[in-house]
């Protein structure tokens, strides 16, 4: 079916009158979704009174949730970042508007997109400002939090689980795994470009996602055929099959932009996997000594993948060694611990 703005640029849709009109509902729909999203949280608050302590995350619309605002007590919000499409550009950053040359039609939808983002953009500072301690996952999305809301974050790890994801004992194959949802932040072009540099027989490149843009994934299929890069995709696989292709893979790629933490590399080191990331972000810290750090780049991505294809057992031995290390802080235990002591330093405040 048309994208209604489609429509509209095409004269398909009435007069400007009609269309003015129809922006207008645009701008009230974020309005009215965010009016009764306070006021859920408002009554989830009221029921909850007498508990000892809130514990909030991100949810899929707010990243720091409204019920912070009501809850009378201690209350701790986990945000694994700030929102940040309101600030980031992912790939182009949303307060800046309608690209320059645009109809007036999508610069006045653009006026309108810009007073619902800042809108929202308020909403979640007043809204991280009404929790008592704020966590992150990782020093870098502290920092984010320090430069979006002016807000300190401590740092608390989240951790894997090790019963899921362990090392198995078929051999390793000569295929490059990458796992994340088909959507521009995680920048499978650069994947994409990075196998393409490869001098000589390109490894296959299998992706797993549990998402799709489907305009971004026909780009992504012309880019790795223009590249000669065999690109196999896997949507929504089961836990055990996803393990399978970590314990096999010769080499799991993760380059997304600025990714705060990373579970995807984590996880594949737990099954043995040698690991290629970006040198950014979270990832910095994470795969420090676990993994193997490349610059953002198709030329520094493909030197790293084939240097690691080209030692397979040297590399295996190598990610298995770290194995031990990988428990003892990453556990889902030493996770637990970490953030029972927020919990408890919370409510001792009482």
């Amino acid at each position: 079916m048309p994208c209604e703005e489609h429509e509209v640029e095409a004269g398909i849709i009435g007069d400007e009158s009609s269309y003015v009109k129809r922006v207008i509902k645009h701008i009230a729909r974020p309005t009215l979704a965010m009016k009764a999203m306070e006021r859920h949280s408002q009554i989830c608050a009221e029921q909850m009174q007498g508990f000892d302590v809130l514990f909030a995350n991100t949810c899929c619309q707010y990243h720091s949730p409204f019920i912070g605002r009501y809850f009378k007590g201690p209350k701790l919000l986990y945000l694994q970042e700030p929102n940040r499409f309101l600030y980031e550009a992912l790939p182009r950053l949303a307060w800046l508007g309608p690209e320059e040359g645009a109809s007036w039609r999508r610069r006045l939808r653009g006026v309108f997109d810009m007073v619902a983002l800042r809108r929202q953009a308020l909403a979640e500072l007043e809204n991280a400002k009404s929790y008592d301690r704020i966590l992150a996952n990782s020093y870098f999305s502290a920092e984010s939090v320090a430069k979006v809301y002016g807000l300190n974050a401590q740092v608390c790890y989240l951790g894997v689980d090790f019963e899921t994801f362990s090392p198995g004992n078929a051999p390793r194959e000569e295929f490059v795994l990458g796992v994340g949802a088909i959507a521009t932040p995680k920048r499978l072009e650069l994947a994409i470009r990075g196998i393409g540099a490869i001098q000589g027989a390109k490894p296959k490149l299998v992706w797993v996602g549990n998402y799709t843009d489907e305009t971004y994934k026909a780009s992504l299929d012309a880019l790795a055929n223009k590249q000669g890069v065999d690109l196999e995709w896997k949507f929504l696989i089961s836990d055990a099959e996803l393990v399978g292709l970590m314990q096999r893979a010769g080499c799991v790629l993760y380059v997304p932009r600025l990714e705060p933490f990373g579970y995807v590399p984590l996880e594949a080191a737990a099954c043995g996997a040698s690991v290629v990331t970006v040198r950014e972000g979270g990832l910095r810290e994470t795969m420090q000594d676990i993994g193997f750090l490349a610059d953002p780049t198709p030329a520094s991505i493909a030197e790293m993948v084939t240097r690691v294809l080209a030692e397979p057992a040297a590399n295996r031995a190598r990610a298995l060694e770290k194995i031990d290390g990988l428990r003892s802080q990453w556990s889902l235990n030493s996770a637990t611990l970490r953030l029972d002591a927020h919990l408890s330093e919370s409510t001792r405040r009482l």
